[in-house]
């Protein structure tokens, strides 16, 4: 909310609201408040602090639901990736079951063109972490800007995801809008056209 008092982001909303509601009531006969009126006024407080805390929950549900899955991706898949390896080796196998069960390496026919980089941003243990797919590419170029801002600059050419985007903050504890778009990059050449845009507060 462009001028207001209201703090932009949630954390900084969040202990804002408590304090409010915390406070009001010393000033309510400065201020000519009744008690339905300062009542109310925590009651909104409320609202404002239950949606908050609530969203924070989810957020740390949603960590711990990514955690688990990378984990099991990286055991279980490790685990099913060394049975599929005996299953090739075993002599009853035909090049039509590993098609059948999907097992068989493609090589992909890339337009290079119009190849459009696929790149996702999410808060990681105090960091952005950047995942991508290289879809045939060597790996990506990625690029970083402040919300609104005309200045794209080249963060690192990636070739393995995840990338974790270390850096500070430019004010201590301000949070910071950013937006991620990256290309792909074929023998060092960066190819096609820009990813969409993903934003993430950072902070």
């Amino acid at each position: 909310m462009s001028g207001s008092f209201f703090p932009a982001y949630d954390p900084e909303l969040l202990a804002w609201a408590i304090h409010y509601k915390e406070t009001i009531e010393e000033y309510a006969a400065v201020l000519g408040l009744t008690e339905e009126e300062v009542a109310e006024e925590k009651a909104d407080c409320d609202a404002l602090i239950s949606a908050l805390k609530n969203i924070n929950t989810i957020k740390g549900q949603l960590h711990a639901a990514k955690e688990n899955r990378d984990t099991i991706i990286a055991t279980r898949g490790s685990h099913l990736r060394a049975k599929i390896t005996k299953h090739k080796s075993s002599l009853s196998y035909t090049a039509a079951i590993g098609e059948a069960l999907m097992i068989v390496h493609h090589t992909p026919s890339i337009d290079f063109s119009n190849y459009k980089a696929n790149i996702r941003a999410d808060i990681f243990a105090g960091h952005i972490r950047i995942r991508f797919f290289k879809r045939g590419v060597d790996g990506i170029n990625l690029y970083c800007r402040k919300k609104e801002s005309d200045n794209w600059k080249l963060i690192s050419r990636i070739t393995v995801s995840p990338y974790n985007h270390l850096f500070e903050l430019e004010v201590p504890h301000q949070a910071e809008h950013l937006e991620y778009r990256a290309y792909g990059v074929v023998k060092d050449q960066e190819i096609g056209i820009a990813s969409d845009i993903v934003e993430i507060i950072y902070g």
